[in-house]
This record gives structure tokens, C-alpha cells and sequence, in this order.
């Protein structure tokens, strides 16, 4: 069929065959017109320079397309990403999501059951109303957000759970010659200039016969009319149409179909001014035969001829594209659809741990209730509560000297008065307790991790940038299980910090004194432990006062400054008096006047007191009884907790 333009690849096609199928997307009119004038002008013309035209398919439904269109076009085969349009508006007072434009090959109807029934299963709570407002083919689907919701995770849910965002996969399989063919955008191309090539000169040479054929005709009427009289007498004389033609080919030189020509002559054809209509028409078969020929003696003129075809097609039926081009889509992952805003996560002593919304935590905390008694089990207490965006990584640091990750999204959002969920099954711990957490934005700055012998190490946090889900080394321990890891802190580098042990011992050094280290480290030495001895605190000194607590309740605040700066590697100084009455230290908190704390025992007793109950006192003093424990019982661990005054 003589088309003009290559409709299969600007209306597109899709077929499945034995064995094969094509999907050719649609393409733009105009596009497509200035890329077959660009080759024809430049038959050697890449792929790269047709791409700047073709920019991509360009859909009847709008939205927006990405993918690698240069791979595309060079290989015939690719994979697009389709995605309808979403704008936000202000409909009576209240925040909208509008959809406008819909994915191609989408029915509007089964998008619209998709969204509302996201709604019903919950999977897009921030939604609280759905219409389709659509009238005269032009889509408008409305969906009213809740108060306080954000629009941009609503708007990644949609693109994630429904067909709102769509692949598409291109395939330009076509039949050359019978013969099925993948073609890249040039072979296309360079197959319709081909194919118009024929068409031109077929088309052409049917013209060019036409014209010589009516030639013929008019030169024998004009000799006739200028002979007309005798023409007419001859006529006159024969006995039949036969006997005419003859004598009027013989006397005149005329052929056949000439002289059939001229018996069939009207007499109102014999006028003056038919005569002079037929020296013009002779005229314009003359002129219209030399182009003819021309066309069909030089190929050059046959690409004129579909260059201007071209051209004329684009200026009546060419438009600006509908679809939008994008450079990059970035892949919905699972943060794209959790909204970035500050919670609060609670980790409890008996390895509970949930969170909740900052908002909803103050609210608690004006209450009266606190978060330290919420429908926790008996005994236990919240031991740890971090502040963080749920974007942010929370690192989990365990005995053996592993790190695992866990998005702070990832841990449940619990009700008010729940306990939470167990971390155990969160993490895939392996004979192993949790020894530290922290919350990280970026993984700038350092880590400084410390071990019961007294092993320090520092580490950048970029060497814990790309999380698995098995979880890393953090630090190289000693496979007989001798020592292990019992602190992690952030520090920025020339911190201060401290290490405190069992028998009443404390170090204080520059962390730039520990060079910086790979993961499979072990350390270096951070204090030199006497016989029997142990580190069971490693402590950030950004604080005025160290608080120590012993395992029969003893406990004092000392002044950092009372800590003499050493040197790494050194045995100390004394930091508590130890003796039978107040029995070995348990741990130490860097502090301030505004802390309080928490002391819990072996047998589940949790004492919550205010820092200002215990006084100031030098190094060597053995402390006051801060906590009054049964003969049976001992101290098992010091946290140190927001008040709750402070908002």
C-alpha cells in the first residue's frame, strides 16, 4: 500500500507469532519526519544523531517515559518505564493528589479499583477520599489526603503498588521481505526510504505513460484540425469506419489509436477555441513528460520528491510530543514509600523494642505516664531511647564483634501501651547479645569500640556505608571466645574518651592516640589490666562528671577534670575505691546535672533517681549507697535516662 509515512513505527504495533512477538511503542509524528529528512540529507548519519531527534516513544495518553533510548534504538529491544502524571491542588482548604495523565494501554476503571482497594487493605492510610471527576476524554481522578499527610509518599506508593507506574517492553521485530527482522531506528528508517523509493518511481513511471499515451492522442488531433476539411471529405467517401481509419493513417501519417482518435471527434470539438485548448494541454504533456523522465534518470530527484512529501505531512499533521522524556527515574524503594519524619525508638532491658512518633511520645510523656512503664513485662525497663528520622540506619553492635542493620522504619510501630517486638526476630544473632546501639544519618565520622581486655579500636563509619542483611564484622575478635566486645561510641575525631574496669580502675586518653583501622582489626591496647580484671565501660567524654555504680549499690559522681589525661596503653588511675563492703564496679556513665538514671538488679528491681541525690566526690572515695539491695541481690547495670521534665 503507497503510504507516506511509516505508520508501524509512528502508530506502533503489537502481535504475538509463533515463536516471536514485536511491541513498537508510537512514535512522534514530527519527529519521525525530521529524522527520515536528516537521513535522507545524510545517509551515513549514527544512531547518536537520530536519537537527538527521536528522543524517545511518544504516547496518545501523555505521562511521562524513561529508559535507555540510545540502547534502544541501537538494538532494537529495550525496556521502558511508563508513568502517568500526578499534580498536587487545594481543594477546599483540604490537600489533593490530581491524576491526569494515565500510563498507555491502562483502562481507567482498573486503576481507580486498584487505588480503592489499596484503601480498603490499608496499604495507602493517607487517603480519605477517591473521585473520578474524568468528562469529555479528559482523565481527572481526585484523591483527598488526611491532615498532615505528605504527598510525595502517597504519590511513591501509587507509583509502587499500582499500575500508575508500568513497564514496557519494546521489541522492533518487523517483516522485511517476508523475513522477520529486529531493525534498530536507522534500519527502519533507511527500510521506508527504500520502500518510498519504489513507490515514487513506480508512480512515476505510471505517469510518464499516461502523459506520452495522451501525447499521442492530442499530436494526431492537432493534425486534423489543421486538416480538417479534407479530413471531413475522406470520411465522407468511405463506405465504413474501417475504410476510414485506413485512408486517414495512410494520408496522414497518423497511427491507430490517433486516427481512432479522430473519428471519435465531436463536432463541438472543432471550435477555435478546443483547437488552442489542445496546444496547451500538447504543451504541459511535453513539459510534464521531460520531468518525468527527469525523476526516473536521476534518484536524487526521487528524494527530493519524499523529502517534500515528508515535510508537507509534518507542517499538516505534525505536534509538539505529549509524552514526557525523563533522564532518570529513580527506583521506589522501600524508604520512598515510609514518610521521613522523627520518631522515637525505645529498646528495653529484656532486648524489647518498637517505636513510636515524637509527637505521640511527648503526649505520653505529658501524661504523666512516661515511657518507662508502658505494659512492659515485669522487671524490665527501657534501657536505651534513641531520637532519629525513620530513614536513618540503626547500627546493632553484638558481643562477638558483628554489626547488623536495621532502617529505623523496619522497627514496628507499636501502640501507645505495647511492649514491642523482640529483637531477636528482627536480627539473625548467632550466640551473641546485643551490646550497643546507635542511630546513624550519615556514615561520616568515626567509631571507637572497646572489649573486656581492654582492646580499643577506631574505625571510619564509611566502612559500614553498605549494610547486608546477614550483618558484617565489626571487629576481629579471638575465635576462643576470651574477649568480647562491651561498648561502641560515635566519636569525631580528637574526642576524649574513657575506659573503666571491674576493680575500680579508669583511663583517660585522646582517641587520636588509636590509629585507624580496617574491619578484620582486632586493636590496640587501650588500658593494661591487672590480674583478674576487666573493662565494663567505655565511655564519650562530652560531659562534666563520670558516675560509677558498684554491685552492692555504691555509687558517686567524680569530675572529668579529676581524671588525669594519660597517655593510651597505661594502667590508670584509680577511679573508685574498691573494697568488700562496696563490692566491684559495675559500670560508668559520662553525665551532666540534668540525667537521671536507672539501676537495675539481678532480681529485676528497677530504681529510677535523679543525679542531684548523688553528691561530687574525688577518685578515691568509695562512694555512697545509692540504692539498698537484699544480701541476695546485686547490682546488674546503670542507664542513664532523659528526665522526664525535659521535653
Amino acid at each position: 500500500m503507497p503510504g507516506k509515512l511509516p505508520n508501524l513505527i509512528i502508530n506502533g504495533a503489537s502481535g504475538i507469532a509463533v515463536g516471536m512477538a514485536t511491541n513498537i511503542p508510537p512514535h512522534n509524528l514530527k519527529e519521525i519526519c525530521e529524522a527520515i529528512v536528516a537521513y535522507i540529507k545524510n545517509e551515513s548519519i549514527t544512531i547518536e544523531e537520530l536519537c537527538k531527534i527521536v528522543t524517545g516513544p511518544d504516547f496518545p495518553t501523555a505521562g511521562f517515559v524513561f529508559g535507555d533510548m540510545l540502547n534502544l534504538y541501537k538494538t532494537g529491544k529495550g525496556k521502558l518505564l511508563i508513568r502517568g502524571r500526578i499534580t498536587t491542588e487545594n481543594i477546599k482548604n483540604k490537600d489533593s493528589l490530581v491524576i491526569t495523565e494515565i500510563p498507555y494501554m491502562l483502562n481507567k476503571t482498573i486503576l481507580i479499583q486498584q487505588i480503592a482497594e489499596l484503601i480498603q487493605n490499608k496499604k495507602l492510610k493517607d487517603i480519605s477520599d477517591l473521585r473520578d471527576e474524568s468528562s469529555r476524554g479528559k482523565i481527572r481522578i481526585v484523591l483527598e489526603l488526611r491532615k498532615g499527610a505528605s504527598p510525595d509518599f502517597v504519590i511513591n506508593s501509587l507509583f509502587k503498588y499500582t499500575r500508575l507506574q508500568d513497564s514496557f517492553s519494546v521489541n522492533l521485530l518487523t517483516l522485511v521481505n517476508g523475513q522477520p527482522k529486529v531493525l534498530n531506528l536507522k534500519q527502519i528508517i533507511e527500510e521506508y526510504v527504500k520502500y518510498r523509493k519504489m513507490i515514487i518511481t513506480n508512480r512515476t513511471k505510471f505517469e510518464l505513460k499516461k502523459a506520452k499515451e495522451r501525447l499521442e492522442i492530442v499530436d494526431g488531433l492537432i493534425i486534423a484540425l489543421k486538416n480538417i476539411d479534407k479530413v471531413i471529405d475522406l470520411i465522407k467517401k468511405s463506405k465504413n469506419t474501417a475504410e476510414a481509419n485506413e485512408i486517414l493513417i495512410k494520408t496522414f501519417n497518423l497511427t491507430k489509436k490517433q486516427a481512432q482518435a479522430v473519428l471519435e471527434t465531436k463536432l463541438q470539438q472543432l471550435t477555435s477555441l478546443e483547437q488552442e485548448s489542445l496546444k496547451k494541454e500538447q504543451i504541459e504533456l511535453k513539459e510534464k513528460i521531460a520531468k518525468y523522465e527527469t525523476i526516473l534518470g536521476d534518484i536524487k530527484e526521487v528524494l527530493k520528491i519524499i523529502v517534500k512529501e515528508v515535510n508537507e505531512l509534518k507542517e499538516k499533521y505534525g505536534g509538539n510530543r505529549k509524552t514526557n522524556v525523563l533522564s532518570r527515574i529513580n527506583e521506589i524503594s522501600e524508604k520512598d514509600l515510609i514518610q521521613d519524619k522523627e520518631i522515637v525508638i525505645t529498646i528495653t532491658d529484656k532486648g524489647y523494642c518498637k517505636r513510636l512518633d515524637i509527637k505521640m511520645y511527648k503526649e505520653q510523656k505529658r501524661g504523666g505516664k512516661g515511657v518507662i512503664g508502658n505494659n512492659l513485662a515485669t522487671g524490665d525497663f527501657v534501657k536505651q531511647l534513641i531520637v532519629c528520622s525513620t530513614h536513618d540506619y540503626l547500627m546493632f553492635f553484638t558481643s562477638r564483634g558483628r554489626v547488623l542493620w536495621l532502617k529505623a522504619y523496619d522497627i514496628p510501630e507499636a501502640e501507645k501501651y505495647s511492649k514491642g517486638k523482640a529483637i531477636v526476630n528482627l536480627l539473625e544473632l548467632k550466640d551473641e547479645s546485643i551490646t550497643s546501639v546507635i542511630s546513624v544519618k550519615s556514615f561520616e565520622d568515626y567509631l571507637v569500640m572497646a572489649t573486656k581486655r581492654g582492646i580499643v579500636k577506631k574505625i571510619s563509619l564509611s566502612h559500614f556505608s553498605n549494610p547486608r542483611a546477614s550483618g558484617i564484622i565489626a571487629m576481629n575478635l579471638p575465635e576462643d571466645n576470651s574477649d568480647s566486645l562491651i561498648g561502641v561510641e560515635v566519636i569525631k575525631d580528637s574526642e576524649e574518651i574513657s575506659l573503666a574496669t571491674r576493680k575500680g580502675k579508669a583511663i583517660r586518653f585522646n582517641s587520636k592516640e588509636i590509629r585507624e583501622t580496617g574491619r578484620n582489626s582486632y586493636g590496640v591496647t587501650g588500658i593494661k589490666l591487672e590480674k583478674d580484671d576487666e573493662v565494663v565501660s567505655l565511655g564519650r567524654l562530652n560531659t562534666e562528671a563520670i558516675l560509677t555504680i558498684t554491685k552492692k549499690g555504691f555509687g558517686k559522681r567524680t569530675a572529668v577534670k579529676d581524671y588525669r589525661k594519660t597517655a593510651r596503653a597505661g594502667k590508670g588511675v584509680i577511679n573508685l575505691k574498691v573494697s568488700e563492703k562496696t563490692g566491684e564496679v559495675v559500670s560508668t556513665i559520662s553525665v551532666d546535672d540534668k540525667d537521671g538514671i536507672i539501676i537495675t538488679t539481678a532480681k529485676g528491681m528497677v530504681i529510677r533517681t535523679n543525679l542531684k541525690n548523688i553528691r561530687i566526690m574525688g577518685r578515691a572515695a568509695q562512694g555512697v549507697r545509692i540504692v539498698k539491695i537484699a544480701d541476695d541481690d546485686y547490682v546488674t547495670d546503670l542507664i542513664k535516662v532523659q528526665d522526664d521534665k525535659e521535653d
